[in-house]
């Protein structure tokens, strides 16, 4: 059965929420897909750790497309608490209610907001990772 992803055919094996956490597993997904305002605090204030959530929507196009980027670099920076937030799930958060267009990423220490960029730029997210670690 395929799935599509990203307007990309792809076996469902592959797709990261039917990724079946296992110890051979290495690159099972980091991401926190969170359901309930109190989880995603919780996570948020994880402390001394960069915090990075996307925002995205289950019927936006662009998401579906950077939603395995995401799975990857929650892999490559380990150290960092990475968070998926569906704003059609959690319309009440605050930290939803200035989000202008999905994706959009934010980037958390110590719960201050240190960056945030919208749209699908594989590249300008991994930047923008990596300037946060540094």
């Amino acid at each position: 059965i395929n799935a599509e992803y990203g307007g990309r055919k792809l076996p469902r094996t592959t797709c990261p929420q039917n990724t079946t956490p296992t110890a051979k597993n290495q690159n099972m997904s980091r991401v926190h897909h969170v359901k309930t305002a109190e989880e995603y605090n919780n996570l948020k204030s994880t402390a001394d750790a960069l915090v990075i959530v996307d925002f995205s929507a289950e019927w936006c196009g662009p998401c579906k497309y950077i939603a395995p980027v995401y799975e990857r670099l929650s892999n490559e920076f380990q150290a960092g608490v990475f968070i998926h937030v569906d704003i059609d799930q959690l319309i009440d958060l605050p930290d939803v209610k200035d989000v202008r267009s999905v994706p959009t990423f934010k980037i958390f220490k110590n719960g201050t907001l240190i960056t945030s960029l919208s749209g699908a730029d594989e590249k300008r997210l991994k930047q923008a990772i990596e300037s946060s670690f540094s």
